[in-house]
């Protein structure tokens, strides 16, 4: 007992000293204790993150303001114990505070909570236990199905994962056979999915898949585009990927179009992918005016349609944005009736 007794002692000196170090007093300092889980029966990677946060969420026209925060690096298994450290003095009886939990797995959210856990003020304690839900999200990258294998890698993290065959991946296979030129080709897609460890396709163990749980889109032609910073309107060379919201694909041989924004004359040139085209456009900020559109009289077997499209799309566009490596050109009620991506001038 004595010995037991000096240990607990010795544990509260620790935090006592602790507490000093970050400069506050010894009495403003307390936690938020608790535990999260999730209902899956389900093994995380050993680069699953927990993060749980205090916050105050007492105004429901503004964010929450972050009171406290802790975050445990190889987590290991459900259920996570977690204790969130916070200075008393930021709690007022009349407003409301709570905690949220999630789970990410190479900087993708892959757990989260989806109620809200009150702590603190109005009658809740500060002891919780929360249930987490799977995190069904938006992803886009470049998939690729070859010898019976599927790969997705992920434009948001550079992450490259298998693809399980199951739920919705048969409208992707079915989309991707339908628009690649090759067997192997890369091609980039829009779909709404999850992260989930499954059994290796080779060899013992389990390994994060990604699961496709609703294909939305494919987008032949263009890219993740390497890490960089975005490029300028003016003096880039921009290839037309969609059209009307619609991807652009081109038959085989058929040449690429594009614009060019000379800074030097305000010109604009390009191709239609049949072709050339020479214009002139006016900059006011992100408003943007082109005049003077024309093009040359050949005639091509293939590429007319994308040609008619584009001429019509360059009639309507009042406005720009760039989002990382991508132009969107707008119409006047911000629609965008073309999107291009930034390519290497030849």
């Amino acid at each position: 007992m004595r010995r037991t007794g000096s240990f607990c002692l010795f544990v509260v000196a620790v935090a006592l000293f602790a507490m000093r170090l970050v400069g506050l007093p010894v009495q403003q300092q307390a936690a938020v204790t608790g535990s999260a889980t999730y209902r899956e029966r389900m093994v995380l990677p050993s680069t699953a993150i927990f993060e749980a946060v205090l916050e105050d969420v007492s105004r429901a026209d503004a964010a929450a303001e972050e009171i406290g925060r802790v975050r445990l690096e190889k987590s290991g298994m459900p259920p996570f114990r977690f204790s969130i450290p916070y200075d008393r003095s930021r709690i007022k009886p009349d407003r409301s505070y709570s905690v949220r939990a999630r789970i990410l797995v190479d900087g993708r959210l892959m757990f989260i909570t989806t109620q809200a856990y009150p702590v603190l003020t109005r009658g809740a304690g500060t002891s919780i236990t929360m249930t987490m839900q799977r995190s069904t999200t938006a992803m886009e990258g470049m998939f690729r199905y070859m010898a019976d294998a599927a790969t997705f890698t992920d434009c948001q993290t550079g992450q490259r994962w298998p693809v399980a065959m199951t739920a919705g991946y048969k409208d992707l296979e079915s989309a991707y056979t339908s628009t690649r030129r090759e067997p192997g080709e890369e091609m980039k897609v829009n779909f709404q999915g999850q992260l989930e460890m499954r059994p290796k396709a080779e060899g013992q163990g389990q390994t994060l898949h990604v699961v496709v749980d609703k294909y939305l889109d494919i987008w032949p032609g263009e890219t993740c585009g390497a890490p960089a910073p975005a490029p300028p309107l003016q003096d880039t060379r921009w290839k037309l990927t969609r059209l009307s919201g619609k991807p652009v694909i081109l038959a085989e041989r058929q040449q690429e179009a594009f614009l060019i924004f000379r800074a030097a004359d305000n010109g604009v040139a390009g191709s239609t992918g049949c072709n050339k085209l020479t214009g002139t456009y006016r900059l006011n900020g992100n408003a943007l005016s082109l005049s003077g559109i024309a093009v040359t009289r050949m005639a091509c077997v293939q590429g007319m349609d994308i040609e008619g499209g584009l001429f019509t799309a360059l009639g309507k566009v009042a406005g720009w944005k760039i989002a990382g490596q991508n132009l969107e050109l707008l119409d006047s009620g911000n629609g965008v009736v073309a999107r291009f991506q930034a390519t290497k001038q030849e």
